[in-house]
């Protein structure tokens, strides 16, 4: 699989805010491209459920819709994300990972993975006035590794609407 383009929006439910990237995601960085491709192989390597949309599936329609750039779909697809499960108390926050890519067979794919929060402890070095400073904090935004399948995704195939969910 080739990744053609990738962006990350972030759906923080705990300050409520939905932060939408305005620019997609640098994949001249090797690590990306890695890390997307793992966990697309994890996508389809675990239990997904496989399905077709029908060719007049509107969201099939709207995706494959090339006057809309991959950037304004990313951003309405987060935007009406985050105001179904803003109010659900039961869903915790996480970035989205949106990207673009090429199959193996040549079909164009479309893919949104959500990617979990995970807490995390780590060292922050401070000054006082010219001392060093040392402790420990918890960061509660950590992203999941690679070799972590994802708790949710969507890929679909626009050339002929079969999709891994």
């Amino acid at each position: 699989m080739l990744i053609n383009e990738a962006v990350l929006h972030i759906l923080d439910k705990n300050s409520g805010n939905l932060l939408l990237s305005q620019a997609p995601l640098q994949l001249g960085d090797s690590f990306l491209i890695e890390y997307i491709t793992k966990l697309v192989d994890k996508i389809k390597k675990g239990d997904p459920h496989i399905g077709q949309l029908a060719a007049d599936e509107p969201l099939l329609g709207y995706l494959a819709d090339e006057g809309i750039s991959f950037l304004e779909k990313t951003q309405q697809l987060a935007d009406k994300l985050f105001a179904l499960i803003a109010p659900a108390e039961e869903i915790g926050p996480a970035d989205y990972l949106f990207f673009t890519g090429t199959s193996d067979t040549g079909g164009t794919l479309f893919g949104m993975i959500r990617l979990d929060y995970s807490s995390k402890v780590t060292h922050f070095v401070d000054y006082e006035g010219e001392a060093v400073s040392n402790t420990i904090l918890q960061n509660h935004a950590i992203l999941p590794n690679a070799t972590q399948k994802p708790s949710e995704a969507f890929i679909v195939d626009l050339s002929n609407g079969n999709y891994h969910l």
